[in-house]
């Protein structure tokens, strides 16, 4: 039920502005209106799940943004849905960002320009008090989950693999790490206690616990380490600017 109203929250708000962009639109396009409609319609409609993970999906926005036939309203519509896809589902507020930063940037006389403006600053409030939280410190479950939605995947791991206990997480944060790749199924069922336990591991709230596997190649942002920190720090920042 979580995962659904964050779906709802997040790529299908965005469905409705593009299906809202489409009627604004005049005159001919390169490429049908119809088509294209359709096209962006089945990637907001696509469900993220084991054999559909983020980064295929990254692909598919990416190329069809690609698209030559594409007019300029038309990207800044893809841009606009990748962007709400990565804010909600994809994990990856600073992708985010990276994409309201373009859509201000390069489609400043879209018909929703200045509806994109107001998307950017609402996401970098948001992002200040994801930031600010983690630098001021919390446990590692709380740390565990500002980090992965931000998109830091593996240096939210480091945050279980260093913790000297289990850290327990929700089902919606277990199904993520599974559906990409960082932790495979429960040990021995409830309460574990197996020989894999002494490896690091998570728990959800039904007490199975879970082995990390490691790392990610296709997390949505390289691993900062030592930097985190720095990174972070930038970040909040930025983002203040959009505060008041």
């Amino acid at each position: 039920m979580l995962s659904y109203l964050r779906t709802m929250s997040g790529r299908l708000v965005f469905g409705i502005v593009v299906f809202a962009l489409y009627c604004a639109l005049h005159g001919a396009e390169a490429k049908d209106q119809n088509v294209f409609t359709e096209e962006l319609r089945t990637l907001l409609m696509t469900p993220v799940n084991g054999f559909n993970t983020i980064y295929i999906m990254e692909q598919k926005y990416l190329n069809l943004y690609n698209d030559p036939s594409l007019s300029e309203e038309q990207k800044a519509m893809v841009l606009a849905s990748r962007a709400g896809f990565r804010g909600s589902e994809g994990d990856n507020k600073v992708g985010q960002l990276a994409d309201l930063d373009l859509l201000v940037q390069l489609y400043p006389n879209a018909e929703s320009a200045e509806r994109y403006k107001e998307d950017r600053a609402y996401a970098y409030v948001q992002t200040w008090h994801m930031t600010n939280r983690i630098l001021k410190g919390q446990n590692e479950d709380k740390m565990f989950a500002e980090l992965w939605s931000l998109g830091y995947w593996d240096d939210a791991v480091d945050v279980l693999t260093k913790a000297k206990r289990p850290v327990e997480l929700d089902g919606i944060l277990i199904r993520d790490l599974q559906r990409e790749g960082y932790i495979k199924g429960a040990s021995s069922g409830k309460g574990g206690g197996s020989s894999s336990s002494r490896r690091t591991i998570v728990r959800d709230d039904h007490d199975q616990e879970f082995a990390i596997n490691g790392y990610n190649l296709d997390a949505p942002n390289e691993k900062l380490g030592d930097n985190l920190k720095t990174s972070l720090e930038a970040l909040r920042t930025k983002a203040a600017q959009y505060k008041d």
